[in-house]
């Protein structure tokens, strides 16, 4: 492979080009590299990264926390202040966070994800918008059953604020489960679910339908998104951490493969 070529500006306007190894660009972080392809530095361009960071400027939504919007009787007392103490005396409970992908407006499927925070694990199930809030009770109850059936830890459930949501603290029948509710138009309350989103959508861009997607396609693509190794899991695959803790049988159930890290493809299915 040929070496990468970096430009390096000097005084008086006089520019030399340098070129430097490949195992000279290994010893840099990839912040170095990114840094060095917005100041056009190298040949390739910020187009050319998957992720780039953009920095916007903080939008006040004018949404007080006293507001719990619809179903706020329900709220009472699942709020993400309500959340943080709870996990902070409760540092040994099971975080999952839950959430929907969407495509177009008019679709007629979503898909609901399930986050495993402590593993990086996620799961993505389908479920019909015409009865959503139906659909994705029917969809997480077995799954919360699942989990229940392989550890005997406390379960705790944030979940996003939309209305296929309102029915979820039905899953409060599952023995030792809580659940609570993110702040209105705050993602960062989820971050790790809306990170591994960003996975999801090297394959499903936004703005693509999901209506031709079936649940084994789903479990082909969350297979391939949990067998990326992550520097934030020391460099270790979610599906790996799963299998630890809860071991093989749901991962089964669930048809998620384990993948070799050479074989992984994120890539868009469009």
């Amino acid at each position: 492979m040929t070496p990468p070529t970096l430009m390096r500006r000097h005084t008086g306007n006089v520019t030399r080009r340098t070129r430097h190894t490949c195992e000279e660009i290994r010893k840099v972080s990839v912040i170095t590299i990114r840094r060095w392809i917005s100041c056009d530095y190298m040949k390739a361009k910020p187009i050319h990264l998957r992720r780039k960071k953009r920095y916007k400027k903080a939008y006040d939504y004018g949404l007080k926390k006293a507001d719990l919007g619809a179903n706020a009787q329900m709220k009472l007392g699942r709020t993400m202040d309500d959340y943080t103490a709870y996990v902070e005396e409760h540092p040994d409970h099971i975080l999952i966070q839950t959430d929907s992908v969407e495509g177009k407006i008019s679709d007629r499927l979503r898909l609901l994800t399930v986050m495993f925070v402590e593993t990086g694990f996620q799961l993505a199930l389908i479920y019909e918008t015409a009865a959503a809030s139906e659909e994705v009770i029917s969809r997480l109850l077995p799954v919360m059953r699942d989990v229940r059936s392989r550890t005997s830890r406390p379960i705790v459930l944030l979940t996003d604020n939309g209305t296929e949501f309102s029915s979820v603290t039905q899953t409060e029948e599952v023995d030792d489960l809580h659940v609570f509710f993110a702040d209105p138009y705050k993602s960062t309350d989820k971050a790790n679910c809306e990170r591994n989103h960003e996975m999801i959508r090297f394959v499903i861009p936004k703005g693509y339908t999901l209506d031709g997607l079936t649940q084994s396609k789903v479990d082909e693509i969350m297979s391939n998104v949990n067998s990326y190794a992550r520097d934030s899991l020391n460099w270790k695959k979610p599906v790996s951490l799963f299998r630890q803790a809860f071991g093989d049988e749901l991962l089964q159930k669930w048809q998620i493969q384990d993948i070799p890290s050479s074989e992984v493809y994120l890539r868009t299915i469009f």
